[in-house]
């Protein structure tokens, strides 16, 4: 029976059905799942770079350059509230940025919208660290870019020379080997 949908009747329920219900749809039925995967992969292929965020950052490059506008919008506000901590040492910390770089490299700015659904993670890079970021930004070259992170000291966590410290592995109990 469900063969018998129209293709935008079918569109219309993706449209309605969120991301767990659309997956069990497709598995359920082959007509469905040859007729709009693609249109679903385009939905919700945002899902999958947002995992990416903090696990693999090539990964993410190469993903996050595939989204839609809006999509990619999504995921910059994502990185933006989701920043980790990166330590110098046992003691130091500084902001993982490396993710939200790579979003204002492809064209993601911080607007009204976004600051309305920051977080205080969100807040707090927006007021301390953003129009520092921002100002590295002059070109469209990787090495001019480094170049400008490299020159601007509350950027500590993006300089090319950064090797952030393992607090899991590196605990005082150990003894080091040479």
């Amino acid at each position: 029976m469900i063969n018998e949908f129209s293709y935008d009747l079918l569109k219309l329920f993706i449209n309605n059905f969120n991301y767990k219900d659309l997956s069990n749809l497709l598995r359920v039925n082959k007509y469905i799942n040859s007729s709009l995967s693609e249109y679903f992969k385009n939905k919700f292929y945002y899902l999958f770079v947002i995992k990416l965020v903090n696990k693999d950052l090539e990964i993410f490059k190469k993903e996050i350059r595939l989204l839609k506008p809006l999509c990619l919008k999504k995921v910059f506000l994502h990185t933006l509230n989701n920043i980790k901590t990166v330590w110098l040492n046992k003691t130091q910390g500084f902001y993982n940025m490396k993710y939200i770089l790579e979003c204002m490299i492809i064209g993601c700015r911080v607007d009204k919208i976004i600051q309305y659904q920051f977080n205080y993670t969100g807040s707090h890079f927006y007021q301390y660290f953003y129009q520092d970021l921002l100002n590295c930004l002059t070109s469209n070259e990787r090495i001019i870019i480094q170049r400008n992170i490299d020159n601007t000291p509350r950027l500590k966590s993006l300089h090319y020379n950064f090797v952030p410290y393992n607090k899991k592995n590196n605990s005082s109990n150990q003894i080091k080997k040479f």
